[in-house]
């Protein structure tokens, strides 16, 4: 071997050597370093990589193999704080349930001394009045009549506790059957208030019904419906003292697919801190054998367990004590969709899908027929899949089993026989804490506003954009859809950033918000192309850093030609070097489009990208 070759050989030997150096320093850096040092090491690289890609073409393979190891650990790193950070919360959830759990000890056995109370009331009397009547021991035919009548009268009262002791057990039990047909509310309500009025009569309250002049039809069970709206009557009548005032309203609301039912009474009221325990089970806020007001404390929790069982909500409202209070509950309008079948489990196979198995899977968890009939044909004519479910659970089923690109779902859903989930608002809260589904993007469409459900649930957040209010308008929702899904309008500019230094980055976002720009910022390269992938956007400009760029060439030409051929991208990159050579593969991607190289420097002038981008347009 020749001097000079020798030399060359060392030199090229030394040159792989501080390239190899320089790996173990970032990776170093990267697992026990700041991000600061990190980043600062990792453009140290760029000189080196400028020479292998410039003449030195034989490292280039392997420093791919290296840089996309390199990535791996940096999003392997991202993932493990994120997911210390739900650990963390998993931990505080914990130690809350373990609060709960012993509060709950203690509600139940104050809930047991309290109905042994009220179990043991009405057995007396009736043992009581039985033996007085056994005895003789009374003095005319009408006076064995009354007693008579005072233990049947007791003895309605106890089967009533053991009755919602029963229903209690069925509903948590998840075997409570729910037979869903067309019911009548505004004949139903007149019954009621028939057979109510005596009661009101003798405690001289003023009792008022108000209902609209058209019939309201809505998709309940009768019997379930009537208990509902006996209790809340029952407890406006006993919780509202002699000369009050009790209302009993129906709206009808077509445009939101449901009818709205209140009861406003000007009785005892309630305390704010009181309200959002009211529906909890084995909660009576009077507890105590002494307590004034009869009642085991289940009758609120029924009501609101049976109500959302059939699709509904329920809310309380007071403006404090002694100054009354109003409960209002929703319940979905009949429709030509009396499909629902949900006293069965979930079958196997039961989602259908429509649409082209090329496009991207939009899940639909709505009960409403006409809405999901509406937004289906909207999505299918936009390019998009679309599968259906009624329940919270069944759209739980689709998530894990589907995976589907984003959720819309509504509010208020009925349950499914052996539930997990009561409603859209258990299933968005499931979803945001779910670390492998608090990502996907979810909007809401619902007739019920952000303000009802914050009555009694306030810990939900929804960006305004994502949450629309019935009537429907498929437009702005599709207009939506195509945002978050990254299917821009051809008018729109849409950039696409993949550089890992925020030196770099930050900038870049700051620039670009102030103009009519889209922008997407990816820090490794496997999240840019699975982007590029699932996106499948047509027209974009990629901005690179150099680095990342001499990694992805082959990548990014490979996916380009065979799943986007047809497209108008535009490729810029940021180099240290005035003397960065063009990759072929690039260029090819360009397809004609620009293809332009910027120092780093533009930094410190930043119309010089703007005025590339503006060109580009």
């Amino acid at each position: 071997m020749t001097t000079e070759n020798s030399e060359m050989t060392n030199n090229e030997l030394l040159r792989k050597i501080s390239i190899v150096e320089k790996e173990r320093d970032i990776l170093y850096a990267l697992l026990t370093e700041t991000d600061k040092v990190y980043y600062e090491k990792l453009m140290q690289l760029e000189s080196e990589v400028q020479v292998i890609q410039q003449g030195k073409l034989e490292y280039h393979e392997e420093f791919k193999k290296i840089y996309g190891f390199i990535r791996e650990v940096q999003a392997l790193k991202s993932r493990l704080v994120e997911r210390e950070k739900v650990f963390s919360a998993s931990i505080r959830k914990v130690e809350e349930l373990t609060f709960h759990l012993s509060e709950t000890d203690r509600i139940k056995s104050e809930f047991l001394a309290n109905t042994s109370h009220e179990i043991r009331t009405p057995l007396n009397a009736i043992l009581g009045y039985m033996e007085l009547i056994k005895g003789g021991l009374y003095d005319t035919p009408e006076e064995m009549h009354e007693f008579v009548n005072g233990a049947i009268e007791s003895a309605g009262h106890l089967l009533k506790l053991l009755n919602d002791i029963l229903d209690i057990a069925r509903i948590e039990s998840g075997i409570l059957k729910i037979n869903f047909e067309e019911v009548n509310l505004k004949m139903l309500i007149e019954a009621i208030y028939t057979s109510t009025q005596m009661q009101a009569y003798q405690k001289e309250i003023s009792y008022e019904l108000e209902l609209p002049e058209e019939n309201i039809i809505v998709r309940a069970d009768t019997d379930r419906l009537k208990q509902i709206l006996q209790n809340l009557i029952s407890n406006a009548l006993k919780f509202t003292p002699r000369g009050g005032k009790i209302v009993v309203k129906i709206s009808f609301h077509p445009e939101k697919n449901y009818a709205l039912c209140e009861v406003i009474d000007s009785g005892i009221g309630i305390l704010p801190e009181n309200i959002n325990q009211i529906f909890d089970r084995f909660i009576q806020l009077d507890s105590g054998t002494t307590r004034k007001y009869q009642g085991a404390g289940l009758g609120l929790y029924i009501t609101k367990s049976l109500i959302e069982l059939m699709g509904g909500l329920i809310c309380a409202s007071s403006e404090g004590k002694n100054n009354g209070s109003k409960f209002y509950f929703t319940l979905p309008l009949s429709s030509s969709d009396m499909e629902f079948n949900l006293n069965s489990p979930l079958g196997k196979d039961k989602f259908k899908i429509d649409g082209n198995p090329a496009d991207p899977l939009i899940a639909l968890v709505l009960d409403d027929h006409n809405a999901r009939n509406i937004l289906t044909e909207s999505l299918l004519k936009s390019n998009y899949r679309v599968v259906s479910s009624n329940t919270a659970d069944d759209g739980f089923a689709i998530i894990k089993e589907l995976d589907p690109k984003l959720i819309i779902l509504d509010w208020a859903l009925p349950r499914r026989k052996l539930f997990d989930l009561t409603n859209g608002i258990d299933l968005y809260k499931l979803i945001k804490s779910h670390p492998e589904f608090s990502s996907l993007p979810l909007l809401v469409l619902s007739g019920h506003s952000i303000e009802f459900v914050h009555l009694f649930n306030d810990s939900i957040a929804v960006k305004e954009e994502n949450c629309f209010e019935k009537p429907l308008n498929p437009e702005k929702i599709i207009s939506r859809i195509n945002i978050l899904m990254n299917r821009f309008a051809a008018e729109k500019n849409l950039v696409v950033v993949l550089e890992s230094d925020p030196k770099v980055y930050n900038p870049v976002k700051q620039m670009l918000s102030k103009d009519n720009y889209t922008l997407r910022v990816f820090y490794n390269s496997q999240d840019f192309l699975t982007f590029l992938d699932t996106s499948r956007c047509k027209k974009a400009t990629f901005i690179l850093s150099q680095i990342s760029a001499g990694v992805l060439d082959e990548d990014i030409h490979k996916l380009v030609s065979e799943r986007i051929p047809s497209h108008d991208y535009s490729v810029i990159v940021f180099s240290n070097s005035e003397n960065y050579l063009f990759t072929e593969n690039f260029r090819k991607i360009a397809n004609g489009g620009s293809f332009s190289m910027m120092k780093k420097d533009f930094i410190s002038n930043p119309e010089k990208l703007i005025s590339l981008l503006n060109k580009i347009k």
